[in-house]
């Protein structure tokens, strides 16, 4: 599944997730619970961050740039991905308000790149402040957790 437009989403979670076999019935009195809505967020953030730049015809801006082509230090390289992390965020996760991205260091293993997300969630009735931790896993994939 991939990006998941604005005005494709009701109470926080997209119509696709919605239509999932496994998908919980929503009641349309109530709105879903914060949980549901932080794990929609995570997966609009995993299908972002998991999209290369260019792979989407509609949407050619949608994603991030191969960072295996990048000539740069370890440190450029770390706030490059940083600014392109947020970048994407602004652009693409209306949900999330104030974005912050930030590196966080592995102890047990120095070559994993990890990133903390902390962002204000404004969704009609709910505003709170979430942190999202972002690992950039041997796969090459983005995970959010």
């Amino acid at each position: 599944m991939g990006y998941i437009a604005p005005e494709d989403s009701a109470f926080g979670i997209s119509f696709l997730e919605r239509l999932e076999a496994d998908a919980k019935p929503l009641n349309i009195i109530q709105a879903p619970n914060l949980s549901e809505i932080l794990n929609s967020i995570r997966n609009n953030i995993s299908n972002i961050l998991n999209t290369r730049m260019g792979d989407s015809q509609s949407s050619p801006q949608l994603g991030l740039i191969d960072f295996n082509d990048a000539t740069l230090e370890v440190t450029d390289l770390s706030m490059t991905i940083r600014l392109a992390i947020k970048k994407c965020l602004d652009i693409y996760e209306p949900r999330l308000k104030n974005i912050s991205v930030y590196t966080s260091l592995d102890n047990f293993d120095a070559f994993s790149l990890r990133f903390n997300i902390l962002a204000e969630l404004d969704h009609e009735a709910i505003h709170k402040k979430v942190k999202l931790d972002l690992m950039l896993d041997q796969n090459k994939k983005y995970r959010v957790f």
